[in-house]
């Protein structure tokens, strides 16, 4: 009969001798390999995050124009970016009214002229 155990403790011995001594080795590549791992995968993220705020900012881009709104800002464009042969879009805006101010030394007649 043969006996295996002192060969076997020897190859264990080795083995941990062996990770004694390249743990630090072995940790670095880990560690380094994990590092690119979590980079590589937030730039993913924050690409396709990205993609997606630019494709909604311009479907709502795109709507405001169907609408006949301003694509830059909230207010209604008296020339809203759809085909040439739509009709200008009035402004909700009233026209202030403008009162003439008659001026000291004007005559009555050109003040109500002006008007």
């Amino acid at each position: 009969m043969t006996c295996y155990g002192g060969g076997s403790f020897i190859v264990a011995g080795g083995a941990a001798f062996l990770y004694w001594k390249l743990h630090a080795l072995i940790n670095t590549i880990v560690t380094d390999i994990g590092i690119a791992l979590a980079v590589t995968v937030s730039v993913i993220i924050v690409s396709l995050l990205i993609t997606a705020a630019a494709a909604l900012i311009r479907a709502l881009q795109r709507r405001r124009a169907r609408s006949g709104a301003c694509t830059t800002c909230r207010f209604q464009c008296q020339r809203a970016q759809v085909s040439g042969d739509a009709a200008p879009v009035p402004s909700s805006r009233r026209a202030i009214p403008v009162i003439v101010i008659p001026q000291p030394g004007a005559s009555r007649e050109r003040t109500r002229a002006s008007r």
